[in-house]
């Protein structure tokens, strides 16, 4: 027994601790061999238990997730809606919102209708009815306005006192505007509005000189916007036929940049742009500023200042389809329109004005001489030049004056070349239902050959050298009345007859187109060049 416990426990474990010990060896040996392992594949192992345990952890938390979203979004709606509906419960006094639309512009204003809320597409309050009276006279009505909503800044929905009108929209309009009150229509414009955006949708404005009606302009469409860098106000609109477009820019900047102004009559092809530059002396208040008119070729360019109501245009260039020249003088806005104006044109062809003239259509033609009797002024006019197929005139010197509806002709030279010279006196006088040239004219022929020759009279008579004629013209019917002609002695009663008859029969037969007609001049000639003795 001893032998075998001996045996057992003596020789045994040296055996197993060496052969332990040899396999333990081998096997880290064999591990350590790191030409076996492909590293490259480490990454993807990695990555690949990362992944897997994610996916373990998403499976738990997706489904939590999930709904935890749904309760954010739901209870961040929840919060929305309920900001948004706060003025729901707020009783919007009229007075108040009165004063907040009229109250800096010291307007009188009228809500008809109850005052809603609404906050789609954004925050804001309606209302209907909304009556704006006149500035001179509150019995009247300055606009009536269909509907009007009121845009809420959305920071402020909390507190209805903090309320501001961030936008005004008024949609269908009718505005009435007198002119005999342009002057506080002026005030107006120029004091502060209430509200950083204004838009006028649909309508009409209407425009009357005391109790006559003079125009109107349809389908309005206006937007005034003011940034803290620029004002800026856009008008579209509908006269008779004709489309009107508007557009005024002004810097609200300390930078020196100009006022932009344009404005457009789409079917007439008439473009009128102005930019007027800040005040360049401020005590004195003067702006200038540069002007572009034109019309298809005609073209007006110009230099100009600005100051209390009056343009002092410096110079200007005119380009029309039958003139060009320059002029200068000044232009009195308010309180009434009126001007003193200098033009001194090179040349003017006169066939093309003819032409112009002569494509009037009969109610034109009919209107050409009757003048708004709010236009008042001076116009001195000098022609240097003038072109025609039969160059009678060549040259012309004139001052007009323009009173109350009528055109004064107080000096009208002629020079009638080598054949001698004119002049011209007298007055258009309009009326309701009548527009006359009333005249006076001296003649004086320098060569009597050089006249006859120019149409063509070759069995000569006996003429003064000197002739006065008086008469009166109707420019609506276009017809001519003789009252005097004197040479060397007057002309008798039944030779001023015939003359007239004369007249009357060859040019004006086909109204302006015969009268401008040299051919038809020559054969008035030839009829009356008879021995006056």
């Amino acid at each position: 027994m001893k032998y075998f416990n001996f045996k057992r426990y003596k020789f045994f474990p040296k055996i197993n601790t060496y052969y332990i010990k040899t396999f333990i060896s081998n096997k880290i040996k064999k591990y350590l061999q790191f030409k076996l392992y492909n590293f490259n594949k480490l990454p993807k192992y990695f990555y690949s238990s990362i992944s897997d345990s994610f996916k373990v952890f998403r499976r738990f938390t997706d489904k939590k997730l999930k709904y935890l979203s749904y309760y954010l979004l739901g209870f961040f709606i929840f919060v929305i809606f309920t900001y948004l509906s706060l003025p729901f419960f707020y009783t919007f006094n009229k007075s108040n919102i009165q004063n907040a639309i009229c109250q800096k512009t010291k307007l009188k204003c009228i809500i008809e209708s109850n005052i809603s809320y609404s906050f789609f597409p954004s925050p804001r309050i309606k209302f209907d009815n909304f009556l704006v009276k006149d500035i001179v006279n509150n019995n009247k009505n300055l606009a009536k306005i269909t509907n009007v909503e009121v845009m809420i800044p959305i920071f402020n929905l909390h507190n209805k006192s903090k309320f501001g009108f961030n936008k005004v929209k008024f949609k269908d309009s009718i505005i009435d505007f007198n002119l005999e009150n342009l002057q506080e229509y002026k005030n107006f414009f120029t004091k502060k509005l209430y509200s950083n955006k204004i838009i006028f949708k649909g309508g009409s404005i209407s425009f009357s000189d005391g109790k006559k009606f003079v125009t109107s302009i349809k389908k309005i469409n206006l937007k005034y916007i003011k940034t803290k860098n620029k004002t800026k106000v856009i008008f579209k609109g509908k006269i008779i036929d004709e489309s009107i477009y508007v557009n005024y820019k002004e810097n609200n900047n300390k930078e020196k940049k100009p006022k932009n102004f344009i404005f457009k009559l789409d079917k007439l092809g008439f473009l009128a742009k102005i930019d007027m530059f800040g005040d360049q002396l401020k005590t004195k208040k003067l702006i200038t500023g540069n002007a572009l008119l034109k019309q298809d070729k005609n073209k007006i360019t110009a230099l100009f200042d600005y100051k209390d109501d009056r343009i002092f245009i410096k110079h200007s260039n005119l380009r029309t389809a039958f003139l060009d020249g320059k002029s200068d003088g000044e232009i009195i806005l308010l309180p009434y329109f009126d001007f003193n104006l200098n033009f001194n044109l090179n040349s003017v062809n006169f066939n093309k004005l003819v032409s112009s003239l002569i494509s009037l259509s009969k109610e034109e033609k009919r209107k050409l001489f009757r003048i708004n009797k709010k236009i008042n002024g001076t116009a001195n006019i000098s022609i240097n030049k003038i072109f025609s197929r039969h160059t009678l005139i060549h040259a012309l010197e004139s001052e007009l004056r323009f009173i109350n509806g009528n055109i004064i002709l107080e000096r009208v030279l002629l020079d009638l070349g080598k054949i001698g010279a004119a002049d011209l006196s007298g007055a258009v006088k309009n009326g309701k239902n009548f527009s006359n040239f009333q005249f006076d004219s001296n003649i004086f022929i320098d060569n009597l050959k050089k006249l006859f020759s120019k149409f063509g009279i070759y069995n000569e008579k006996k003429i003064p050298h000197s002739l006065f004629v008086s008469g009166s013209f109707d420019l609506q019917n276009l017809l001519m009345r003789i009252n005097e002609i004197t040479g060397e002695e007057k002309f008798k009663e039944a030779d001023l007859s015939y003359i007239q008859s004369e007249f009357n029969q060859i040019l004006l037969e086909n109204g302006y187109a015969s009268l401008f007609n040299f051919k038809n001049l020559k054969t008035f000639f030839k009829s009356i060049n008879i021995d006056q003795k």
